[in-house]
């Protein structure tokens, strides 16, 4: 006798919640990874709008960066590794809402 539909069902459901329970793990360590690459590396300021996480790395001219979507600070000075390498200091602020830097409701006036 051969596997009933349910029997197949619950195989392929079991599969999946096992999957999705392997895959939350792995995205929980490599969260707690970046978060430990980053520590440390940054400070914070108080803005009209609120905190401003930034990082300055580097010597010489100074050069601003700002990083892409999906990144902070951190991603800002990868950017620039190469300018920094050839003598720029690099100020990198993480945007609004972006790791340590608050999101204001308001953009249009501070608070």
């Amino acid at each position: 006798m051969g596997i009933t539909r349910r029997q197949w069902l619950l195989g392929v459901g079991g599969v999946a919640l096992l999957g999705t329970g392997c895959l939350r793990f792995r995205f929980r360590q490599a969260v707690e990874a970046a978060e430990q690459r980053i520590s440390g590396r940054s400070q914070t300021i108080n803005t009209a709008f609120g905190a401003l996480e930034y990082a300055v790395a580097g010597s010489g001219s100074p050069l601003l960066m700002i990083h892409g979507t999906g990144g902070g600070f951190d991603q800002g000075l990868s950017f620039a590794s190469g300018v920094m390498r050839r003598g720029h200091q690099i100020v990198s602020p993480s945007r609004f809402g972006y790791l340590r830097s608050d999101f204001p409701a308001n953009l249009d006036s501070p608070h």
